[in-house]
């Protein structure tokens, strides 16, 4: 792999693929509350808001957003969420 094409938790330094991140993220960051933590099994180190929206950016504006109602028990329509 080529360096930037990885991703590093800056508080723990476990080093990912971007795919795999990218793939994480799409999945569980709206249903985790934006709360994601590093990946390898047993730490509790979270994940950095400001690395994650620079590798996916704009959508990951749009996922924080999804986030935010979400704990706020926002309703939305279902037909044009």
């Amino acid at each position: 792999f080529d360096a930037a094409s990885l991703f590093y938790v800056e508080e723990c330094w476990h080093v990912f693929c971007l795919p795999c991140i990218i793939k994480y993220v799409n999945d569980d960051f709206v249903n985790s509350g934006g709360n994601l933590f590093c990946l390898v099994n047993g730490c509790k180190k979270t994940l950095n808001h400001q690395p994650l929206a620079k590798i996916m950016g704009k959508r990951f504006d749009d996922m924080q957003t999804k986030a935010l109602r979400k704990m706020m028990n926002f309703v939305e329509c279902i037909k044009c969420n």
